[in-house]
């Protein structure tokens, strides 16, 4: 049987365990008859107020045979468990994903020790038949459509991962503060004095951050300008390094070109940033880009992200948040890009971290809903008396809650195809002067959030008209018993009248 996360693997053993336990519970203290007793006393009770004791007692005897067939259907199918349910016995299969399907105990996920059989009190537990048959209907039809859907990158999701990643090693962030110092603003002073044109298809923007690709490789910048300390990684060289006297001191470390501290491939500031950004975002980011977007390596790939990074250090790497002021020209200018910053920043530091964690927290509130609807599904019987009606209600919630599955599936190829279809051009520019259109965020917080909640409510719907229906079919069952027993009622008052009693 297939579930639709990771953890609705546990969630689904552990629902039906307390399941098991309630119902338990509720047999052994003889709770579980009590429909069965307010059967035979209403069926007994009705028909005596309205008709005569021989024409009430077949009346009474027809409903309690109907009635009784009914309930006891009920327990045999919906409420007495009956088949086994393991972590063997359920498996996920994440869409798009190159895994095949995995069991509980073996997703590769922190679940797997948390949530051991040992934890969850049991490793089996017992389903009704009933309800086993809906899940595995369920669950087969989710896959299914969810298979249909084209699979796409969750660019929200690589973004989220690109932006909330830190500097956190102290070297790194030291490192980067001095790049900013020695290496960028000298260059950012002779670039404003000398205005040179920028290569023909090369951003203004690109100038704007310490790994400028312009600064990196045009001859006068940063092979020009070097560190003004000593950095791990570059040895001292006498015939670079001639501040240094070697009859007073030789340094163990030297201080390299600003080109060759950036781009050293083992000790440049380059490598030690991008480390930092977190991996499966940034091997998403240089995989589609360059694929998606024509004329963009990988290497430019990268830099975008560890600019995007940056992006979001600049209050904590002293420097790096006054890197825009060396391109403004008048204090206007300043003022202007300060407010675009602070609305991106403030766009960035709500809506973005929470679409987020709705994507991510959505599979995780829909298994501790099962897992709830599963554990109280003993009261729910036992409080509609065995009704069909009610179980197929609750049937068709029950379907409704899995297909949130399929929702969020169309949902996030949605969100992925709206960002890139209306901004073809700037979807991958993940530092803060880039702000995603509000159609995109309400589209897809729609999605998210109050589409379930609509659909659930279409389904509750549908289910009560289903359900009434059913239950008013077994209601049809009774009327000819009631029928009969109430012309048998008036044809004696007619003949008593008459004064031929037999």
């Amino acid at each position: 049987m297939n579930v639709g996360s990771y953890l609705e693997l546990y969630t689904t053993v552990f629902g039906w365990l307390l399941y098991d336990n309630i119902r338990d519970v509720l047999s052994e203290t003889g709770l579980v008859y009590l429909p069965f007793i307010g059967m035979l006393v209403r069926n007994f009770a009705e028909p005596y107020r309205s008709q005569e004791a021989k024409d009430a007692a077949t009346t009474s005897l027809r409903r309690t045979e109907i009635d009784t067939a009914v309930m006891l259907t009920v327990v045999v199918l919906a409420a007495q468990p009956f088949i086994d349910v393991s972590l063997d016995h359920l498996s996920y299969t994440k869409a798009c994903g190159a895994n095949g399907p995995v069991s509980g105990g073996n997703t590769g996920t922190t679940y797997d020790g948390e949530f051991t059989p040992v934890a969850l009190g049991s490793n089996t537990a017992q389903v009704p038949v009933w309800w086993y048959g809906v899940l595995a209907l369920t669950g087969g039809i989710d896959d299914a459509i969810i298979l249909a859907i084209p699979c796409t990158t969750e660019l929200r999701a690589m973004k989220y991962g690109i932006e909330n990643s830190r500097v956190t090693d102290p070297e790194t962030r030291y490192q980067s503060e001095w790049f900013y110092q020695n290496c960028f603003v000298p260059a950012m002073v002779k670039f404003e004095q000398e205005r040179p044109s920028l290569p023909a298809g090369m951003d203004e923007e690109d100038i704007q951050w310490i790994g400028s690709e312009f600064f990196v490789n045009t001859a006068g910048y940063y092979d020009t300008f070097r560190s003004g300390i000593e950095v791990p990684g570059f040895p001292y060289d006498p015939n670079r390094d001639i501040e240094y006297d070697p009859d007073i001191y030789t340094p163990v470390n030297g201080s390299p070109t600003c080109k060759a501290w950036w781009n050293d491939a083992n000790n440049g500031l380059r490598k030690a940033l991008q480390d930092h950004v977190e991996p499966n975002a940034l091997d998403n980011f240089r995989t589609l880009l360059p694929a998606s977007v024509g004329g963009i390596t990988q290497v430019q790939a990268e830099d975008l992200a560890i600019r995007a990074m940056l992006e979001q250090e600049e209050a904590a790497l002293t420097g790096l948040d006054e890197l825009e002021a060396y391109t403004s020209e008048t204090a206007g200018g300043i003022i202007s890009r300060d407010i675009a910053k602070v609305g991106a920043l403030l766009e960035s530091f709500t809506f973005y971290p929470k679409l987020h964690m709705i994507q991510v927290a959505a599979p995780v509130i829909q298994a501790m809903i099962l897992m709830m609807f599963y554990a109280l599904l003993p009261f729910a019987l036992l409080f509609s008396s065995y009704s069909i009606g009610t179980i197929v209600q609750l049937s068709i919630i029950l379907f409704a809650i899995k297909f949130w599955t399929v929702l969020w599936a169309i949902a996030h190829w949605l969100d992925d195809h709206l960002l890139t279809a209306l901004q073809p051009d700037s979807w991958y520019r993940f530092y803060t002067g880039s702000v995603t259109p509000d159609v995109i965020n309400f589209t897809t917080g729609i999605m998210f959030v109050a589409l379930p909640v609509f659909w659930f409510g279409l389904l509750g719907w549908a289910g009560t008209r289903v359900g009434g229906e059913v239950t008013n079919a077994v209601s049809q069952m009774r009327t000819p018993s009631i029928e009969a027993g109430a012309r048998g009622g008036n044809q004696l008052k007619k003949t008593a009248g008459k004064g031929k009693l037999v």
